[in-house]
């Protein structure tokens, strides 16, 4: 699965920061919102699907969204998560080179999708609470999309040129000790 979570700031440990949480499986992306996400009757679902052993989880940027999964839910994901952001910066050191957005555009031709997001924004700063519900649930269940797509052929790029144990060894731990 690529999993993401959306906020509307960096600060994860503000209550009401969360937004949604987004799935990709594979075949089709889901949003979940905050609400729905907390109702007592979803929530043993999401620690079940979040915690479930043979569960593995793409991500982008993981130190960031699993302070988010932890802060929300109480969950760690473990071992059981590769990071596409630092598959990126294993390739190029250049920090605008290991985002999202410019590695799906260069490896999956992706278009410009984030621009749909500039109409809700605030000019003084990001707030993703100001975008309309599904308007954010499509952002986010493209970026899923895209991280399931390109993290398999980042790993293919790494291990061509012999640094994923590298990543395996020591930054995918790293970045889970941050997070």
């Amino acid at each position: 699965f690529a999993i993401d979570t959306e906020s509307c700031n960096l600060n994860v440990f503000r209550d009401g920061a969360f937004l949604m949480l987004q799935v990709y499986d594979g075949e089709k992306a889901y949003a979940f919102n905050r609400a729905v996400l907390h109702d007592i009757r979803v929530q043993p679902l999401v620690a079940q699907f979040l915690g479930h052993n043979y569960a593995r989880f793409y991500l982008w940027n993981t130190k960031y969204d699993r302070q988010v999964l932890w802060h929300e839910f109480n969950i760690s994901l473990e071992d059981r998560d590769l990071d596409g952001m630092v598959l990126s910066m294993v390739i190029t050191e250049k920090g605008k080179q290991c985002g999202l957005k410019y590695r799906s555009r260069q490896d999956l031709n992706a278009p410009f999708y984030e621009e749909e997001l500039d109409v809700w924004l605030d000019q003084t700063g990001i707030n993703y609470s100001h975008i309309r519900p599904d308007v954010l649930a499509e952002y986010g269940c493209k970026d899923v999309y895209y991280t399931h797509k390109d993290v398999p052929l980042l790993v293919k790029r790494v291990r061509e040129e012999g640094t994923l144990p590298l990543i395996q060894n020591i930054l995918m731990p790293a970045q889970r000790t941050l997070a």
